[in-house]
């Protein structure tokens, strides 16, 4: 998202213009902190401007921030409401790497004759402007939080969606072309799916039944670093790529053993935890989380 020469059919707030005189409309530096699976931060916005200021107070304009993750498909916008400080909370799952911000100032509102007394006068003298709802009207420049590859990291479970599809011929298909694998099951498999869930010792042989196959065709997918793959720039692709470096695994162990592994030798638990249920003597030590 990176600034690039704009021309407005106004004048324009930005820092390195001159638009207006002795000026600045400024976002401050952010703190980013991963609290459980989303990140958090609070900004706020400073602004010299009489005219800008009154434009905000009277709601003709209002203030908002432009969040985008280059790495992942994250678009969203958060407006000041009343406030100069916004707390801001976004699912680490949907971004990556860093995320770039932007703040703005916008018209509210239509504005027939826009013409403040801080334009600059060489420029524009008096001149009115007709402004549109949502024209732009101040800029900051770009932020960029990077952010630790480590803590945004889950479990490689978490790259996985299972929703319901209902018109597949199959009980499951799986769809590996956006940033989360989509495990689409009928409606019948689904419906059989949704009532076992909720049993916690059944998690575990839901997630071999279903998720481990899956796994399986995405590391298959997985080619070596030297060839192009058409899903490199997917979050499951670069999670399980980290994971295979982290623990330092080789693609030609198999990708069966390294799926099961993967997901904290699931096969066996999943076994386990399904027979003890049977049995009627389960044993919560038994279940694990799994395993990254």
């Amino acid at each position: 998202m990176k600034i690039s020469e704009k021309n407005f059919p106004h004048p324009v707030l930005v820092g390195n213009n001159s638009d207006y005189i002795d000026c600045s409309f400024e976002l401050s530096e952010p703190i980013a902190k991963i609290e459980g699976e989303s990140l958090y931060f609070d900004i706020s916005y400073s602004l010299i401007s009489d005219g800008l200021s009154k434009l905000l107070t009277d709601g003709t304009a209002k203030v908002l921030i432009k969040i985008y993750s280059p790495k992942t498909t994250y678009r969203n916008t958060f407006v000041f409401e009343n406030t100069d400080i916004l707390n801001v909370k976004i699912q680490k799952d949907d971004i990556a790497e860093r995320i770039e911000i932007q703040g703005s100032i916008i018209a509210n509102q239509s504005i027939e004759q826009f013409c403040l007394p801080e334009h600059n006068k060489d420029l524009f003298g008096t001149t009115y402007f007709k402004i549109r709802k949502a024209d732009i009207l101040a800029e900051t420049k770009e932020i960029v939080i990077r952010l630790d590859a480590s803590e945004l990291e889950g479990p490689v479970a978490s790259i996985f969606n299972i929703t319901r599809k209902s018109d597949l011929d199959a009980a499951i298909y799986p769809d590996f072309n956006d940033d989360k694998i989509m495990i689409n099951l009928n409606d019948k498999t689904y419906d059989a799916y949704k009532d076992l869930k909720s049993d916690s010792v059944l998690k575990r042989y839901l997630a071999a039944v279903i998720v481990f196959p899956v796994l399986i065709e995405a590391l298959s997918l997985i080619r070596p670093q030297s060839e192009e793959s058409d899903h490199a720039d997917k979050r499951w692709y670069r999670m399980i790529t980290k994971k295979l470096d982290d623990k330092n695994i080789n693609l030609e162990d198999g990708t069966t053993k390294i799926a099961n592994a993967l997901l904290g030798d699931i096969v066996s638990e999943a076994l386990i935890s399904f027979r003890e249920k049977i049995y009627g003597d389960f044993n919560g030590d038994l279940e694990s989380g799994g395993a990254d």
